[in-house]
């Protein structure tokens, strides 16, 4: 918006009418007091000093070189508006909000054998169909095995492993911490190759007088020497009853644990033991009954 010299002259012509108007409309409103000026003196003065003022403002304005003046466009009072609306008030910040902040939890880890148990037996430990000691044995779990918990109650525990879902009774399980304690000690640490080619050295080195005593294909596994202590970035693994290295980028290390077996599947191995036990003994019999000295049989 632009305002010129003639627009300012104008808006001052409308304004000294006015001011006459206003000054005529007080004086013939009331009486002038005793020994002082009528109202229409007081108003014929009043407006020849205004319009004296005004005349020398006129003659200064129209003295003065023209110019533009460029006044801020609606859109832009707008902006300005909105961006200080939008600016925050450090003032009105409340210390609650900036604390929940700083103070959030923070999320512990949970065990891994938070919802995990393991016997504790010397030998099995029955599972059953239902939580008493009546119910039918599903399958059993061996020394080191371990199972995951599906309920646990205080005197019976819901779990499953391997192939049998089934309740143990707690007092011959361990829980929690004990558990990983008993698992870390019956446990056996494996390391698998994640790739073919894998080559494990005498000792924990690239260098080329290292020997190379196996070669892994991808997932074999070999067992985990815990007794020794690895130099970082390599494992020690036994390779033909001995320690050996592998380098700890191409294996994954985990602890293996056993499962539980159902009945089934304990008979099925009760049998095949059984028939494997009787063709050593047929081939051992066939062995002695073929030996022969000085052409004449010799059993033993």
């Amino acid at each position: 918006m632009k305002i010129n010299r003639k627009v300012t002259t104008s808006v001052a012509a409308v304004a000294c009418a006015f001011v006459l108007m206003v000054a005529a409309a007080v004086a013939g409103s009331g009486k002038a007091p005793e020994n002082s000026y009528s109202g229409e003196d007081l108003t014929n003065e009043a407006a020849t000093q205004i319009a004296t003022k005004m005349k020398a403002e006129l003659d200064m304005v129209a003295a003065t070189p023209e110019q533009e003046t460029t006044l801020p466009q609606e859109g832009e009072m707008i902006a300005a508006l909105d961006a200080s609306n939008e600016t925050p008030d450090a003032a009105n910040a409340t210390p609650d909000t900036a604390s929940a902040t700083e103070e959030a939890p923070v999320e512990e880890e949970v065990s891994q054998w938070a919802m995990r148990l393991m016997p504790d037996v010397e030998e099995s430990l029955n599972i059953r169909a239902e939580g008493n000691e009546e119910a039918e044995v599903l399958g059993k779990m061996y020394k080191g095995a371990s199972a995951d918990i599906l309920e646990r109650g205080e005197e019976w525990t819901k779990i499953t492993s391997g192939s049998v879902e089934g309740y143990v009774k707690n007092e011959y399980c361990v829980f929690d911490e004990e558990a990983e304690a008993l698992a870390n000690e019956l446990g056996t640490v494996y390391a698998t190759a994640n790739e073919s080619g894998l080559r494990v050295r005498a000792e924990a080195g690239t260098s080329e007088d290292i020997a190379i005593v196996d070669v892994l294909e991808e997932g074999r596994k070999l067992k985990v020497d815990t007794a020794v202590e690895a130099p970082e970035g390599w494992v020690a693994v036994i390779s033909n009853d001995t320690t050996a290295y592998v380098s700890a980028e191409y294996v994954t290390v985990e602890l293996e644990l056993g499962k539980a077996i159902s009945i089934q599947e304990e008979l099925e191995a009760i049998r095949k033991a059984e028939e494997e036990r009787k063709a050593k003994e047929a081939a051992k019999a066939a062995q002695n009954s073929g030996q022969t000295s000085g052409g004449e049989t010799t059993q033993r």
